[in-house]
């Protein structure tokens, strides 16, 4: 499963240190050949140099001698090692500590869908950018696990999962140890699901039912914050934060129409309603720019919290934009359109302009659709979805996930061991 990241995908300390005697963490390497056996772990230092078996070493392992810093070159590792991104998790020592660039996502068969059996189970994974290093992060296969949001120190990662017998928000380690189930409690009626974390750390607002409640981090101090017209139909992105944590937009469905509503935590007055003239607003996205984002399927739209400053960014109702995804503060946006005839990532200024083609394929039916941003800017997320009509005229539809350079030049394509529907795909972002 080990790629190996592309000069696109290097990160600035990487292109700068050149030559074969630079000292360069494993996580960004791409001379750090980990198939012999060899391992990415984490130093005392908290950087993370490769390692390979050495049987004279009490640990069993030794740092490479090559591209290794913090004086370990040669090194026997010490004994009971952190485990390292690209081993399975085992023991509380495989926790992490230091924040760096992850993917985490989902793949599987979801339930009850056009494609599955009645069998259909997803997992959550995490990765490295370029789909190396994966840790099965919700480690039950004979159930189903979702929807997972980053903490802001990109040290955990909250998710839904029906393995208690209910949907139930849980709370994971980005190493996979230390699992917690935060909705388990007379608190929580409805159990939880769709959780989505607070840009301060503090809160975590996730689905219930038909409500939309906020709970602090830890699962204490959960109530209710609005309720959605049922059917309600709520998918990951459809809740969003405001940048300063004090208000959230969600999206609400009854079925034929779309609305997106703005509440404010701790206020009892009526969330405010976004409109932008048809009845189809939907895919929000909000910190950490100032304004929202979204889409009513014909364009894409940004507004301010409160309803005013409506600005059409795409204005090309003649082709399908959508799933915004806001980079750089909100002063770029990327979004799937069909203008160059297939679903493709397009780029441009939030406050308008030309837009820029990002990927290119020749999908006849499915296309490339972002999910997250890199909190720099410089990579997005997305899932290309590919629709296989078979001979007995079904349709089959696969997800992979993608990460992609804002201008296109380097792409990965991944999927889970054995899986196809990759989906639900967002960044760490570390402080």
């Amino acid at each position: 499963m080990m790629r190996y990241l592309t000069l696109a995908l290097m990160t600035a300390a990487t292109l700068a240190c050149g030559g074969n005697n630079a000292t360069v963490q494993c996580d960004v390497s791409p001379n750090c050949d980990l198939s012999g056996g060899g391992v990415c772990r984490a130093a005392p230092s908290g950087n993370r140099w490769c390692a390979y078996p050495d049987a004279s070493c009490p640990s069993g392992y030794r740092w490479s001698s090559f591209q290794t810093g913090d004086g370990l070159s040669g090194v026997c590792v010490s004994s009971q090692p952190d485990g390292g991104i690209d081993a399975p998790p085992d023991a509380s020592n495989d926790a992490v500590t230091v924040c760096r660039l992850r993917v985490v996502f989902v793949d599987g068969k979801p339930p009850f869908s056009s494609q599955d059996d009645g069998t259909g189970r997803r997992e959550v994974w995490v990765s490295n950018p370029d789909g190396s290093g994966l840790i099965n992060l919700s480690n039950s296969p004979s159930t189903d696990n979702a929807h997972p949001t980053w903490s802001p120190d990109g040290l955990s990662v909250a998710f839904s999962s029906n393995r208690s017998g209910r949907y139930d928000i849980f709370v994971v380690n980005a190493g996979g140890v230390g699992l917690a189930n935060l909705t388990s409690g007379a608190a929580f009626p409805h159990g939880g699901s769709r959780p989505v974390w607070s840009p301060d750390g503090t809160r975590i607002a996730f689905t219930a039912g038909t409500q939309v409640w906020v709970m602090n981090a830890n699962g204490t101090g959960a109530s209710p914050v609005a309720t959605v017209n049922a059917p309600a139909v709520l998918t990951s992105d459809e809740i969003a934060w405001s940048p300063d944590s004090r208000q959230i937009v969600y999206g609400s469905s009854d079925g034929s129409t779309f609305a997106l509503y703005v509440a404010t935590i701790g206020d009892s007055s009526a969330p405010l309603k976004i409109n932008s003239g048809n009845a189809h607003e939907s895919q929000p996205g909000w910190a950490p720019s100032p304004r929202i984002a979204f889409t009513n399927l014909s364009d894409v739209f940004t507004v301010n919290g409160n309803g005013t400053g409506l600005f059409n960014v795409t204005k090309a109702a003649a082709s399908q934009n959508e799933s915004p995804v806001q980079l750089s503060g909100g002063n770029m946006i990327a979004f799937s359109s069909t203008r160059g005839g297939h679903g493709e990532i397009w780029s441009i200024p939030s406050n308008g302009g030309t837009a820029l083609q990002v990927t290119h394929n020749t999908i006849a039916f499915g296309g490339d659709v972002p999910n997250a941003a890199s909190s720099d800017g410089n990579l997005i997320a997305f899932s290309r979805i590919i629709e296989t009509v078979q001979p007995n005229n079904s349709i089959v539809t696969t997800y992979q996930l993608g990460v992609t350079t804002l201008d296109g030049s380097a792409v990965h394509l991944f999927n889970g061991p054995g899986e196809n529907n990759a989906t639900e795909a967002s960044f760490s972002a570390c402080p």
